[in-house]
């Protein structure tokens, strides 16, 4: 009697399908219990993964944008392989990344991408973190992290993924190993302009602009000893030259932040156009403060207004929008010469 043919695979026996895991998400939170990150090599492969997702991400998004609008102009960008932050703000800007959208809206995977990056940086920065708190020694993997994590959180206008981690590179890693000089401008330029933007804090972004900072390993002593983290802001005298220059500012930091607190929107708005997309999208809080300034400015000093002229005061937002965003009531129509104005107010007749 023949006996029955068995399998001796058993894999084959279960009816569950196998789990497809996103690698970046299968390691967890090192405050959860999951150490697989605390291995200096395992983190190296772990931002390397982060990397390829955002330019994966990067590339899609810019194809969006520049399928319409031809080739980008090249700025500054996180890696040398990737679009320039115009196009990516241009992109970021054309999605709709509200979480209260649609799950099935076509903007949902691109949601659910940030999400993943944005969280895989915070498991990472958690994991290096830890292992500063023992050794004491960051390495060069701090740097480009943290870097990494600030010009991402900015294009993609997450303060909260930025802001910290700003402040943690100047005022804890730089201390103890010094950050290149070119990424020591770049990043102080952005904390300023934060402050001033975002932060409304002038004050304290003037004494930025004034006073010379982080140029020693003893400003964290120094801060840890009086005053916390910021305490290093006003603490430290520069006498190397090397110092010096990496205390410089790129040129237009000093004219944005004047312009930002006297509210000088035609100076806000033409160095708006002049900068790169990383600076452009720190400067997005401070944007719609200075429209509104303009539009008051108009509405006490024009009985009617050139619509073009408007539109330059207004950093290039159009009538229709404006009337829209900030609840105007003022009038199209068209001077003797038939060209078009915006009519602000009536002059009453006597």
């Amino acid at each position: 009697m023949a006996q029955p043919i068995r399998s001796r695979n058993t894999s084959t026996w279960s009816r569950l399908k196998p789990v497809n895991q996103d690698p970046l998400e299968a390691i967890g939170l090192v405050s959860k219990g999951d150490t697989r990150l605390l291995d200096p090599k395992t983190q190296q492969q772990y931002f390397q993964r982060i990397q390829e997702r955002w330019l994966d991400f990067c590339s899609q998004a810019s194809s969006q944008s520049t399928s319409s609008a031809g080739p980008p102009p090249q700025s500054h960008v996180l890696n040398s392989a990737l679009p320039s932050p115009d196009a990516l703000t241009t992109a970021l800007q054309a999605l709709n990344l509200d979480a209260s959208a649609s799950s099935s809206s076509p903007n949902s995977k691109h949601r659910r991408s940030l999400s993943i990056i944005t969280m895989s940086l915070r498991k990472l920065r958690e994991a290096l973190l830890s292992n500063l708190s023992k050794t004491s020694a960051p390495t060069s993997l701090h740097h480009d992290v943290y870097t990494f994590s600030i010009r991402f959180g900015i294009l993609t206008h997450q303060p909260s993924a930025f802001a910290a981690s700003l402040s943690h590179l100047l005022f804890v890693l730089h201390p103890l190993l010094p950050l290149p000089t070119p990424t020591l401008r770049e990043m102080r330029a952005y904390y300023i302009l934060d402050l001033a933007a975002r932060q409304t804090r002038y004050a304290d972004a003037f004494a930025q602009l004034h006073r010379t900072v982080m140029s020693s390993p003893s400003s964290r002593s120094r801060s840890t000893s009086g005053g916390g983290l910021e305490a290093s802001l006003y603490a430290l005298p520069v006498s190397s030259t090397e110092s010096r220059a990496g205390l410089e500012l790129p040129a237009s930091t000093r004219p944005l932040v004047s312009a930002i607190v006297h509210g000088h929107y035609n100076i806000f708005f033409a160095l708006l156009q002049q900068a790169d997309g990383h600076t452009a999208a720190v400067l997005a809080p401070a944007t719609k403060r200075m429209q509104e300034m303009a539009l008051k400015t108009v509405g006490r000093a024009y009985h009617a207004i050139d619509v073009g002229y408007l539109q330059r005061c207004l950093g290039g937002m159009l009538v229709e929008e404006a009337k829209r965003v900030f609840g105007v009531g003022w009038e199209s129509a068209k001077d003797e010469r038939g060209r078009d104005i915006v009519v602000v107010r009536r002059v009453k007749g006597r």
